[in-house]
């Protein structure tokens, strides 16, 4: 085949391999750039003043299962606890970052912190449970 043949060929002609490959290479981009970050979240998060909407964020942050969602918590938390919300010490963030981490270091930001240091980012999700996993 020559060159000016193979520029003229039918899209129908392609491997449906090919084909395939390149549908669903097409799908995971179009999911990473759709699907918000945990840090997107962790943003609104962190604006929001009102109880029921910061649950929400809270929410989809932790159980999204992403490792970064640990530290974005850990913002939360610490920035509910700045700005004097009046239920940050019992409030969504907390609670949900004992859950998902299976530590309870209360609203010591410097313990939770540290211990995430140590981790360095290695966690696991473990999808049954609803929480990450330690190596």
């Amino acid at each position: 085949m020559t060159l000016v043949e193979s520029e003229v060929r039918s899209p129908m002609s392609r491997s449906p391999r090919r084909s395939l490959g390149s549908a669903f290479l097409g799908l995971i981009l179009l999911s990473c750039v759709t699907v918000p970050s945990a840090q997107v979240w962790g943003d609104e998060c962190m604006r929001e003043m009102d109880l029921d909407a910061r649950e929400l964020w809270v929410r989809r942050i932790a159980d999204s299962g992403d490792p970064r969602a640990v530290p974005v918590l850990i913002d939360c938390f610490e920035e509910a606890l700045r700005r004097g919300k009046v239920e940050a010490e019992q409030g969504p963030e907390r609670k949900a970052l004992e859950r998902v981490a299976g530590r309870v270091f209360g609203p010591d930001i410097a313990a939770w912190r540290k211990w995430w240091v140590s981790l360095r980012g290695r966690l696991s999700w473990d999808a049954a449970a609803g929480l990450f996993r330690e190596p």
